[in-house]
């Protein structure tokens, strides 16, 4: 035993002497680690946790494809038959987690939204690369791209095809990175078109541009889709007022063929024959052709016309490329790294569990037959039955184990050779850091340094180990990770945590709300002045406490921001009624606890992707609506709205 508190194991080639070295280790390791046992029972419980990990990660795909597997309509005895199409649908699964930023089985999850989409086995297997690629592109989750690519392409006509679905997603990822948008958002516009955009002579090109001409002019999303599909109504089929306006204009929206001319050359004609006019005059006939609900977007896209349009339709025609570029681009920091080693760790899971399978669901149903006998024992001879029936289950589960300990000891041996090959091959050793469980049950921090020893013909000698207890160590570092997070004295997410966490949310939200609130402290600073901050902190601490327990309530999280100013996020809110219901709620609770001769508090909410998708901007409009709370009287909740950066009039929220 070294004299830092490390056990040294030095484990010859030589049977007898490792024989030797095993006996005489568990009193070193007890004394050296304050009760962890020996390097072997470090390698076994490191072995265990691995086989455990496996067959949690591997039963999980293979039930997430047993899911693909009826969706697709495929049959229990066609998968025990070696079903092609079964194996093409796994093996797409398990190539796109060895390949991508996505696991195995959220690639599972994939194909059973392109299953219930109506795509066959062999189309499903062949966009799959595509529709992770589109995610992964614009930070989706794998629902609503594969609910993007299924239903856009289906509305618009084009064939279900990877070389059909990367053409799509090069183009919104060329958009997204020339114009003012995002794909989620530009995913959500074109949704939204649906099949009105069919009629564009310049198809998803065309389709592309239009949106990204309205997104520099901040109409994008469901928006920007609402917005081009009534255009395009407008033009195609207009009423009698509108199509009067437009021949008066000479403006002709269809070619001598009768086909839809392009957008941009159609707007262009407009805004030429509309160049004479006063503003007054242009905005008539607009209204004439379009309607007042539409007036904006005809607006926006008059002044994207021209070379705006043409430079941005030329750029998404050159996108070969972009999705990947994108998605490559996402994952290009550590976050990314970790996502994807993650993703090869369950590819190796789902390895180790494959082999594992069979004996394993031998044994599980082994055991349900056994439960069987007992049942029936039971039912037929009542506890008599049972105790006689027990001793012959008993003789059957010692021979069910005899016959199959032999596989799992194959196992073992299989991946403790695979250690060795691997410190065989790794000249710097093998290390890792574990939790291991004393004699008297306490669990501590270990770290685990091992190096194979070889002959000169590379065959190993020995392989020589050191473990080391660094509990102290690992739980400061951890301490010091969680107070790095936190906020000191109310204990929530500090700015950095919180915003970190609510852009997080952001990007994963797919077609989700998120909602952002700003909670003050009215008459803060009365309180310190008056009773001091130790009283102060009391009231942080008082308001901190209320607001965990309702934010953990409904599955947000909530940080402090500084001094009296709180703040917090609440997902997957597709009611807006809920959220002013928990204002108020939150409000009541405080009122009770904390006033003073001229209010408590106020919140303050803006919502995502209503009023932005940018983190700064939604705390921004959370902030602005602070203060019409402020100047109109307090104790009260307001819902952000655009016009509240324009005005200093109070907008009533029932008004949102």
């Amino acid at each position: 035993m070294a004299n830092d508190g490390s056990v040294i194991i030095d484990i010859e080639g030589d049977s007898s002497k490792f024989k030797s070295a095993l006996s005489g280790l568990g009193s070193i390791a007890s004394t050296a680690l304050k009760g962890v046992t020996t390097a072997v029972a470090a390698v076994t419980t490191a072995v265990a946790g691995v086989a455990t990990a496996a067959v949690k990660v591997g039963s999980g795909f293979e039930s997430s494809m047993s899911q693909v597997a009826a969706t697709m309509g495929l049959t229990v005895e066609d998968i025990r038959n070696g079903s092609e199409e079964f194996e093409l649908l796994s093996q797409a699964a398990k190539d796109a987690g060895a390949t991508t930023a996505f696991s195995a089985s959220e690639a599972s999850d994939a194909l059973n939204y392109l299953a219930l989409a109506g795509y066959d086995a062999a189309t499903s297997a062949d966009v799959l690369p595509s529709v992770l690629n589109l995610a992964a592109a614009g930070g989706l989750d794998l629902a609503y791209a594969s609910d993007l690519a299924t239903d856009a392409m289906a509305a618009l006509g084009i064939e279900a095809s990877s070389a059909n679905l990367t053409e799509f997603g090069d183009k919104m990822a060329k958009t997204a990175s020339k114009a003012n948008t995002s794909v989620g958002q530009l995913g959500e516009a074109i949704l939204t078109v649906g099949g009105t955009a069919k009629s564009l002579a310049g198809g998803t090109t065309e389709l592309n541009a239009a949106l990204g001409v309205l997104a520099n002019r901040g109409i994008k999303g469901a928006e920007g889709g609402t917005a081009l599909r009534n255009v395009i109504l407008a033009l195609s089929a207009p009423t009698d007022k509108a199509a009067d306006a437009m021949s008066a204009l000479g403006l002709e929206v269809y070619d001598a063929a009768g086909n839809m001319r392009p957008l941009n050359e159609v707007f262009r004609d407009l805004d030429s024959a509309l160049s004479g006019m006063t503003e007054g005059e242009k905005t008539k006939v607009l209204n004439e052709i379009f309607n007042k609900v539409d007036l904006k977007s005809a607006q926006a896209l008059l002044a994207g016309c021209g070379e705006e349009f043409d430079n941005l339709a030329a750029a998404i025609d050159d996108s070969a490329g972009a999705m990947q570029n994108m998605a490559d681009t996402q994952l290009d920091n550590l976050q990314g790294d970790i996502t994807i080693m993650k993703s090869a760790l369950e590819g190796l899971g789902i390895g180790v569990y494959e082999n594992l399978q069979a004996p394993l669901r031998d044994t599980v149903q082994f055991a349900t037959e056994l439960v069987g006998q007992l049942s029936e024992a039971l039912k037929e001879n009542g506890l008599e039955g049972l105790v006689s029936a027990a001793g012959d289950v008993l003789s059957e589960v010692l021979l069910k184990i005899t016959s199959e300990l032999p596989k799992f000891i194959d196992i073992g041996v299989k991946v403790i050779k695979s250690l060795i090959s691997g410190l065989l091959k790794n000249k710097n050793g093998y290390s890792a850091e574990y939790q291991l469980k004393t004699k008297s049950g306490a669990v501590i921090w270990v770290s685990l340094r091992a190096v194979c020893i070889t002959d000169r013909l590379g065959e190993p000698l020995r392989v020589i180990g050191v473990m080391t207890d660094i509990d102290n160590e690992k739980k400061l570092e951890l301490q010091l990770s969680e107070r790095a997070s936190y906020d000191f004295l109310s204990q929530l997410y500090n700015r950095n945590t919180f915003i970190r966490n609510l852009t997080s949310e952001i990007e994963r939200r797919g077609t989700k709300r998120v909602a952002v609130s700003f909670i003050d402290v009215d008459d803060f600073k009365f309180i310190n002045d008056r009773y001091g901050h130790t009283i102060g902190d009391e009231v942080i601490r008082f308001v901190a406490d209320t607001i965990r327990t309702k934010v953990d309530d409904r599955g947000g999280f909530a940080g402090r921001f500084g001094g009296d100013e709180f703040v917090l996020c609440f997902t997957n809110q597709d009611d807006i009624a809920n959220i002013e219901n928990i204002s108020m709620d939150i409000i009541n609770e405080l009122y009770e606890g904390y006033t003073t001769a001229d209010g408590a508090m106020h919140i303050d909410v803006a919502f995502c992707p209503e009023h932005t998708e940018d983190v700064n901007e939604l705390l921004s409009f959370a902030d602005t609506a602070m203060y019409f709370v402020k100047k109109n009287g307090k104790t009260n909740y307001h819902i952000y709205i655009p016009e509240d950066s324009a005005t200093d009039e109070y907008i009533d929220p029932e008004g949102f």
